[in-house]
């Protein structure tokens, strides 16, 4: 059974894909910066890509999804995407589906900025950004985000969530497909499922 949560906004973009090379950049969602900026909440200018929330009841692909590589868009390296548990979709639901608590985002590192150390010994970013979607799907063997950011443009993510996985940061990828930032664009990504500290 799918639940479908539909609000108006823009029209759906069409994703990806041609390839290029980004530069390797360590990632780690356990030290998330105290200097997150939430594009939901930094009132981006940038309208929505799509038009809808769509998840699959009872589908649990809670967790960060690492990249596999580096992935750097203009001097931001893409740190992880998180998805949240069906409770938080079942609380995003019944709250009303307010944008600044949609529970899927994708967290960015400004490569430029001065890396710091948090208290279990992890780097994060001084300066970060923080872009939930404006709309996604999430279903058995499909995810799709469209969200976007006053600095980073239109982040689009499509693929496919390997449910068999899932739980195993040092397996095969959880996730695999493409994505574009701010129109620079990324074909065969791919991340690895972690549950968190």
């Amino acid at each position: 059974m799918k639940t479908s949560l539909t609000i108006a906004v823009g029209v759906c973009g069409a994703v990806l894909l041609t390839a290029c090379s980004p530069a390797e950049q360590t990632t780690n969602p356990g030290a998330a910066a105290p200097a997150v900026v939430d594009s939901q909440n930094a009132g981006s200018s940038v309208a929505a890509s799509a038009d809808a929330y769509v998840y699959e009841a009872g589908l649990d692909v809670f967790g960060y999804y690492i990249p596999t590589d580096g992935v750097v868009f203009n001097g931001w390296s893409l740190n992880h995407v998180f998805i949240g548990d069906p409770m938080m979709f079942d609380e995003f639901a019944a709250g009303g589906e307010m944008p600044d608590e949609v529970p899927v985002w994708v967290e960015f590192w400004d490569t430029s900025s001065e890396y710091l150390t948090n208290e279990m010994g992890q780097e994060y970013a001084s300066n970060s950004r923080r872009v939930r979607a404006s709309s996604f799907v999430i279903e058995s063997g499909r995810f799709d985000f469209n969200g976007s950011d006053e600095v980073l443009g239109d982040v689009m993510i499509s693929g496919m969530i390997h449910l068999d996985r899932l739980g195993d940061p040092s397996g095969p990828p959880a996730f695999t497909g493409g994505m574009e930032v701010g129109g620079d664009r990324i074909r065969n990504a791919s991340m690895l499922h972690y549950l968190g500290d």
